[in-house]
């Protein structure tokens, strides 16, 4: 499926990470994103390889794994990959197409023009990624 320039924008304003970016930041990573299908069975991304980019699952479904184990089933809308943005390190898991379907690709190139662009955008994904460090630590340690 392919999705307009404003579907690509209301898509990534849904990723949590950008949720509190302006329409201008959003419609700029939307422009530079790329939508690519994929087959059943086709490895989206693979744990301990480096990343360079997130993907927001747009149609069909996938899976989850780590260490060789399912951990999570994906549907329409979920975001992985996403700490490659950050610091384009290492996948922590491998992401599995369950079915044929098609994901939005934001390269970190295009993620690090944003945020160079603009203090608040930096500032924003700074308090999102705070918000979320905080949540793992209650998960972990109460």
């Amino acid at each position: 499926m392919h999705h307009t320039l404003a579907d690509r924008t209301e898509i990534v304003a849904s990723i949590p990470l950008f949720s509190h970016l302006r329409k201008r930041e959003l419609t700029r990573l939307a422009r530079s994103a790329d939508e690519r299908g994929h087959e059943q069975y086709e490895k989206l991304v693979v744990q301990g390889e480096r990343g360079t980019a997130c993907f927001v699952l747009t149609d069909g479904t996938a899976t989850v794994h780590r260490n060789g184990r399912k951990v999570a089933d994906l549907a329409p809308g979920a975001v992985f990959g996403e700490l490659a943005l950050l610091d384009g390190g290492e996948r922590s898991a491998t992401v599995v197409a369950a079915s044929r379907g098609s994901a939005l690709r934001i390269d970190r190139e295009a993620f690090d023009a944003v945020l160079d662009s603009s203090p608040s955008v930096a500032r924003a994904v700074l308090g999102q990624l705070a918000t979320r460090l905080r949540e793992a630590d209650r998960a972990l340690y109460g």
